[in-house]
């Protein structure tokens, strides 16, 4: 079930690191990994304050976080299952 959450939240978000129009927003994109914007903050090694001020329009960077994230969690899965 994880991978089919991954894949369907991967979907929106966009290469310049914003969510496409009618999608949800990156809070409940994040409270659907199970992350705050605390906990994202301490991960990027950045002030959470600094994640509030992206509203809907992450950087690039935490776009590519959050995909390797998603990625990861998919491979877990995988694993997990075959053994």
């Amino acid at each position: 079930m994880t991978s089919i959450i991954v894949s369907e939240k991967r979907a929106f978000l966009t290469a310049t690191g914003g969510l496409r129009e009618g999608k949800a927003s990156f809070l409940d994109f994040l409270d659907d990994l199970g992350l705050t914007k605390q906990s994202l903050a301490d991960e990027l090694g950045i002030w959470p304050e600094t994640v509030s001020r992206w509203g809907d329009i992450p950087p690039v960077y935490a776009v590519a976080y959050l995909e390797l994230l998603c990625e990861n969690r998919a491979l877990r899965e995988k694993l997990n299952g075959g053994l």
